[in-house]
């Protein structure tokens, strides 16, 4: 088997990839899909190492195999994990995340420059709390430095800095695919912005009202951040929270998000944009951002 006939299979599989993703598949459940899809992209990846294909052959796949696995993170989030393994998945991302950057850096060719900002943000966001992620972008040359480039690095250094309101306003102005995968860091986020208010705020005349808080953290529902707060330990009465450094459990993890907590339009409109990265592995418009547009 000759270099081009695993490149036109890799070719092939991605098509076929990308028409499971993008249409709308009611006869099996969407994991089926996934897993599907995953066990054919192994082994085109198992293909491409074995024929050693060059960066410029391997670019365009790896990107819509990115893509794929971003999307089934944020697609597959409330599957039980007989269904689907999320941590899996992400070491996947991960692997091939690292493996397109690596060639974005070997292979200089312009056709492939205008793709690179959006996976180089990608990279950042998916690894907030890694100081060589966001290192690694502020190397990038300035025509690389696109707008959701900066704001992956602008969000990582509020986000070390623990000023979590600013990291929940800069949300929604990412474009969609990057809004999602971000939306799975929430639960985390809101743990440590509720540990920071705890200590901030600390009184025990001090109340702080509900409403303000859901708006702050991307709520969508009152309860919600309700339940969160008694399950931080924290004391609640009517609309408002009352923070003690002394209340807080440190010793509980991040609850899970579900996808209620995202915007209802999002499912929709991450299928337009995953569609288009899909197909001709392209940046994401302006036009598609917005998704978390009903927090205001």
């Amino acid at each position: 088997m000759n270099s081009s006939f695993v490149r036109g299979t890799c070719m092939e599989m991605c098509s076929s990839a990308e028409r499971v993703i993008v249409i709308k598949n009611d006869e099996v459940p969407w994991h089926v899909t996934y897993d599907f899809v995953m066990d054919r992209l192994r082994s085109v990846r198992q293909d491409m190492v074995i024929q050693n294909l060059s960066a410029k052959e391997s670019i365009y796949i790896f990107q819509k195999i990115v893509s794929f696995y971003a999307y089934a993170a944020y697609r597959l989030l409330n599957e039980p994990i007989k269904n689907f393994d999320p941590h899996m998945n992400n070491v996947h991302l991960q692997e091939c995340l690292k493996r397109l950057l690596c060639m974005f850096d070997e292979c200089n060719d312009n056709l492939y420059a205008k793709n690179r900002p959006h996976f180089e943000a990608l990279y950042v966001v998916m690894n907030l709390n890694s100081a060589v992620a966001v290192t690694r972008a502020l190397k990038l040359p300035k025509s690389q430095k696109t707008e959701d480039v900066k704001l992956a690095i602008l969000l990582s250094r509020n986000y070390f800095g623990n000023n979590f309101v600013k990291v929940c306003r800069l949300i929604p102005q990412f474009s969609l695919l990057l809004q999602c995968v971000i939306a799975l860091q929430l639960p985390e986020i809101r743990r440590r912005a509720l540990l920071v208010m705890s200590v901030a705020y600390s009184s025990k005349q001090l109340w702080f009202p509900l409403e303000l808080l859901r708006k702050i953290l991307l709520y969508n529902k009152i309860e919600d951040i309700r339940d969160d707060l008694v399950y931080y330990e924290l004391k609640c009465k009517e609309a408002q929270v009352q923070f003690l450094k002394s209340d807080f459990n440190r010793s509980k993890m991040a609850v899970s998000i579900y996808m209620d907590d995202l915007s209802k339009t999002s499912t929709n409109n991450i299928n337009l944009e995953i569609s288009a990265v899909l197909h001709r592995a392209e940046t994401p418009t302006q036009e598609n951002r917005k998704t978390f547009s009903q927090y205001k």
